[in-house]
């Protein structure tokens, strides 16, 4: 597996902390900026991004750095980055959406609504791995991540084959917190497959949509948004997922702060 660094995304909300708690004696923006611009240096961050919010309002937005290296493309504020796992809260949303319409039950198996593939309980009974523990990683499934590079030869293989692969249950349900990207990567497939439509359609009619996340998508092959690097420096080549519901998701900081305002 490639080393990735990816671009950074700060998102900060603002609390009711001191303001010298929040920024260890920098009393305004230009103290904040010039802290900013020296820790890139120092870490030699490409670009990031700021998104400050107070109570539902947006007191401060501003870019840093460059998307691409290579073009000196500029980050703005419209500037989307991958957001690696913070992509499982936004397909949680989305699961909670099918759950709304009566579409999902969170305490049926989720083998109820995978087709044909199932889970294997290694250890176990695969009728209590159910939705509501899948989302909260206590299904019993494995730490799992399968990353497939472009500049590679494999290729993604269909869900039921990911499935059939390496759905294995490997403690109990229930029994203890295990966190695990394919357990999102079902839940993306089971997305797909209830509401009739792709994965990446859903997440933007039924969640970006709807709270104004106009620089969010989950990502393709034809996605622009900030290069990931290597820890050297190097652009890494697009690559994909079994488990796209954990990972996928490119977005602005100022949409994944829209997404914390929601919640």
């Amino acid at each position: 597996m490639k080393l990735t660094r990816a671009l950074l995304v700060l998102v900060a909300v603002c609390t009711t902390a001191r303001a010298d708690q929040l920024t260890d004696r920098c009393k305004d923006l230009g103290c904040i900026r010039e802290r900013i611009q020296r820790q890139m240096q120092q870490e030699k961050v490409p670009a990031l991004s700021v998104a400050v919010t107070r109570k539902g309002e947006f007191l401060w937005e501003e870019s840093f750095g460059f998307a691409d290296l290579a073009t000196r493309v500029p980050a703005t504020k419209d500037t989307m980055y991958s957001l690696a796992s913070i992509t499982k809260p936004m397909t949680a949303t989305a699961v909670m959406a099918l759950v709304r319409d009566g579409k999902v039950d969170l305490d049926r198996p989720i083998d109820d609504y995978l087709g044909q593939a199932k889970l294997t309980a290694r250890m176990g009974d695969a009728k209590e791995a159910t939705v509501r523990r899948v989302l909260n990683h206590t299904s019993g499934l494995p730490v799992h991540a399968h990353f497939f590079y472009a500049d590679e030869t494999e290729r993604r293989p269909s869900m039921d084959l990911t499935i059939q692969r390496y759905a294995n249950l490997i403690r109990p349900p229930a029994e203890r917190y295990q966190y695990s990207n394919l357990g999102y990567g079902l839940l993306d497939f089971v997305v797909s497959r209830v509401s009739g439509r792709s994965y990446a359609d859903f997440m933007q009619q039924q969640v970006f949509a709807p709270l104004g996340m106009k620089h969010s998508v989950v990502a393709d092959a034809h996605t622009v948004g900030a290069t990931r690097y290597d820890v050297d420096g190097t652009p890494v080549p697009y690559y994909d997922f079994d488990h796209p519901g954990a990972s996928a998701v490119f977005a602005s900081a100022g949409d994944v702060a829209r997404f914390g305002m929601f919640h």
